[in-house]
């Protein structure tokens, strides 16, 4: 392959799914969602950030169903207006549905810092058993990307890495069988 077109592949946005097979017995069906549509956003309920600025937060909730996070992470408002949860130096959280909402679809929008490349990777859990993973290589100056998937059973937890510090947003569930 000429040099140019393994620059290409490298710079390209990757998409790793796994979630099928022998690596991960029991999993029916995991499906990571590429974009956030019209369809994706009418069929999930929004964890919306109301804390103020600064406001190192580990839950939100969303009518019956709450989001906790390990570590904590910080409330920030963008130019723009939208509200960020940062990692401040953490490079991994944790985020765990509350035992009555396993959701059949979860969803957030994450970057890196603003000048940074990084591989971003979020792996699904139903309890400890793991369903699938979705990594993705994210330039922080050209956007938020979406990680998201359906998946039967459904996600109970969340576990994101990145090699740097991150913003994650949007934060969006459905229950099974919505």
């Amino acid at each position: 392959m000429a040099t140019s077109k393994k620059y290409l592949l490298v710079a390209a946005v990757s998409l790793v799914v796994t979630g099928r097979g022998v690596a991960v017995p029991g999993v029916d069906d995991f499906t990571p969602i590429p974009v956030s549509d019209a369809a994706y956003l009418d069929r999930t309920t929004p964890f919306e950030i109301t804390e103020p600025d600064f406001t190192v937060i580990t839950e939100l909730t969303a009518g019956d169903c709450t989001l906790t996070f390990d570590p904590g992470v910080e409330v920030r408002t963008l130019p723009d207006s939208s509200r960020v949860l940062f990692s401040q130096d953490a490079t991994s959280i944790e985020m765990t549905l509350s035992d009555n909402c396993a959701a059949g679809t979860f969803g957030f929008e994450s970057e890196p810092n603003l000048f940074d490349t990084a591989v971003l990777m979020t792996a699904a859990y139903e309890g400890d058993e793991p369903l699938g993973t979705i990594s993705l290589t994210v330039l922080g100056r050209a956007g938020p990307r979406l990680f998201a998937a359906d998946s039967d059973p459904p996600i109970s937890r969340v576990v994101f890495s990145a090699e740097t510090a991150f913003l994650v947003s949007r934060i969006r569930f459905a229950l099974p069988g919505l």
